[in-house]
């Protein structure tokens, strides 16, 4: 297992998930410990591959000129 884990917020759902989604509220904390309890959510860990946070303009114009040298 690898030291560090991070949740990158892109998630897959079926249709059955609004059975969990709480009407105010965090679903990492409402939905997601339920559907563990379940066993009904898993994850996926990616190795070796370009991982940027993108919360501002400036990260989607860095990620768009790192993107472009990677396909050019």
């Amino acid at each position: 297992m690898l030291d560090y884990l991070i949740n990158a917020g892109v998630y897959a759902f079926t249709k059955d998930i609004f059975k969990y989604l709480p009407e105010k509220g965090d679903i990492e904390v409402t939905a997601f410990p339920k559907l563990a309890s379940e066993r009904r959510i898993r994850g996926v860990i990616y190795r070796d591959v370009y991982w940027k946070s993108v919360d501002t303009v400036k990260d989607v114009e860095e990620v768009e000129k790192v993107i472009s040298e990677v396909y050019a």
